[in-house]
């Protein structure tokens, strides 16, 4: 179930603080030393230790009364430390195409500049304009091709940061990184999808009691 969705004049999509991005990214097991650098695993044990991983399917499409197609995202984040997984967690939500093009693959293109952006992404170019016949198809190779550069680290901390904003992704209610010892016996985080927040709330957490679904952007 996906909650009603937001109207168009709802608030705004906000890209992450760069500054807070190192602090945001640790939460999810992800550690860098600025919004720039990711930190080297000579430089960090604990990158040996815990290894996030993320996946991004686009599942289908919606034709909605309002004469918009909305995009039908499912994400799984999982996290595994020294080989054991600790952390996992999937959710959905919707995104139009126009949320996708502006709000993630801009920034993404931005970010790598041109001449990395087309090595990176040359066999999964992004939807064309106007939802023709095949966008789906298109939108599930590129997002695809996102989460292996992330998973990678193939783009920088701040846009890997974003694009974990961009969905949503559910934060874990300690940290993966700076709390591991907490970690031991935390239960993976059941059900087929994670609670959503709108864009006045605060940060989401999952946990093995999380299974409410929805919307935001």
């Amino acid at each position: 179930k996906i909650r009603p969705l937001p109207s168009d004049d709802s608030p705004a999509f906000t890209p992450p603080v760069s500054l807070a991005t190192p602090s945001y990214l640790e939460a999810f097991g992800f550690i860098a030393s600025s919004a720039e650098v990711w930190k080297s695993k000579k430089m960090s044990q604990l990158e040996e230790e815990t290894v996030p991983s993320i996946q991004i399917s686009v599942a289908g499409h919606l034709e909605k009364d309002d004469g918009h197609t909305w995009y039908l995202l499912e994400c799984c984040l999982h996290v595994r430390r020294r080989g054991r997984m600790v952390f996992k967690v999937h959710w959905s939500l919707l995104r139009r195409l126009m949320h996708l093009r502006e709000h993630l693959h801009q920034p993404v293109r931005d970010g790598l500049g041109r001449e990395l952006y087309e090595r990176l992404f040359h066999l999964t170019p992004f939807a064309q304009r106007g939802g023709l016949p095949g966008t789906t198809a298109r939108l599930q190779e590129w997002c695809s091709a996102l989460a292996a550069c992330i998973n990678a680290r193939q783009v920088s901390p701040a846009t890997t940061a974003l694009a974990l904003h961009f969905l949503e992704t559910p934060m874990p209610t300690a940290s993966l990184v700076s709390s591991p010892d907490s970690l031991d016996g935390m239960a993976l985080a059941t059900g087929p999808h994670a609670p959503r927040r709108s864009s006045a709330s605060p940060p989401a957490t999952a946990s093995a009691n999380d299974t409410e679904d929805g919307v935001w952007f």
